[in-house]
């Protein structure tokens, strides 16, 4: 019933819109380019600027990829002794579950295993780029890969179990 009015309203709206559009072209300026639009001055085709005799140097000269497998195992290896200690207090925070205030013991615990993770990640972002680098200079890079791979294994299982967690956690 509505749909019977809605039309021819829409339909004028739109007429008059158009004939707003259609006024006085003296009043509006003009859309063509004025002079200092204008392009002065010389085109050039000259030589383009010095480009550098050689690239940086490789991410890699910076940091290792045993380096950042060896950091990315130390952090999962702390997060992973850090998990039966908010385990514990999750369990006791579920255990007085009349409490409705988050259990600030468990937060910290969780947002310490939340900063081991992102310590991983950290090595697994300059696995990436290190990976990136080899590709722009046309290296083989399957060492860096292997270690991404294992990086990334680590960082997963790192997520699932930060889910599992924060998803038990009493509030």
């Amino acid at each position: 019933m509505f749909s019977q009015y809605l039309t021819p309203a829409i339909s004028s709206l739109l007429a008059m819109s158009l004939v707003a559009c259609a006024g006085d072209s003296e009043r509006y300026p003009s859309l063509a380019v004025r002079d200092v639009e204008r392009l002065n001055g010389e085109f050039s085709t000259s030589a383009p600027a010095s480009m550098p005799a050689e690239l940086p140097e490789p991410i890699s000269q910076t940091r290792s990829v045993d380096a950042l497998m060896a950091s990315a195992e130390i952090s999962h290896a702390k997060f992973m002794a850090a998990v039966p200690n908010a385990r514990a207090m999750l369990n006791r925070a579920q255990s007085s579950a009349g409490n409705q205030q988050p259990n600030p013991d468990t937060l910290v615990a969780l947002s310490k295993l939340a900063a081991l993770r992102g310590e991983t990640a950290i090595a697994l972002s300059e696995l990436d780029l290190l990976a990136a680098d080899t590709a722009m200079r046309f290296e083989t890079a399957s060492q860096v890969e292997a270690a991404r791979m294992q990086v990334l294994t680590f960082v997963s299982e790192q997520d699932r179990t930060l889910n599992r967690l924060w998803s038990e956690r009493a509030l």
